[in-house]
């Protein structure tokens, strides 16, 4: 019965470790995403500067 103990007690580390690595899978995508987003901004304010100075 102890090997089954044992066992179980990996599975759930192995669960537990899984879980981690999902949490930081998807904080690491939402920063890229964050990140992004901001560099769109800046490229649409940039932009938006140029065209106006170039309109008369």
């Amino acid at each position: 019965m102890a090997g089954a103990d044992i066992a179980a007690e990996v599975m759930w580390a192995l669960d537990a470790f899984g879980a981690l690595v999902t949490v930081g899978a998807l904080w690491f995508s939402y920063g890229l995403w964050k990140y992004d987003r901001e560099q769109e901004e800046k490229w649409r304010r940039k932009r938006r500067k140029r065209c106006d100075a170039d309109s008369p």
